[in-house]
């Protein structure tokens, strides 16, 4: 992180940090941790990262994100995203 002004700070990538258990109908069943990450040349408005965290599959979709001029980072005070979480079938 990278402080701009005293109001913004300036990150070159974001990560999400996402859990789910293995089993969603049995809570003693193992937590399985995943991320989800945007490096700051990739983001855009609408920009969508995926991925699976035992039974769950998780979804970020970029809705308003504020880049510098040189595009190497963004204003974190500007990101704006939506969660979308899904259950998967079971591989068994």
């Amino acid at each position: 992180m990278y402080n701009g002004t005293s109001n913004h700070s300036y990150a070159p990538d974001a990560q999400i940090m996402v859990a789910g258990f293995e089993d969603v109908h049995d809570p003693n069943s193992a937590l399985v941790q995943s991320v989800i990450e945007f490096d700051a040349s990739e983001m855009a408005m609408c920009a969508e990262r995926s991925v699976k965290a035992g039974q769950l599959r998780f979804t970020v979709t970029l809705l308003n994100v504020t880049m510098t001029s040189s595009k190497d980072y963004f204003d974190m005070q500007s990101l704006e995203a939506r969660l979308d979480v899904s259950v998967e079938p079971r591989a068994d």
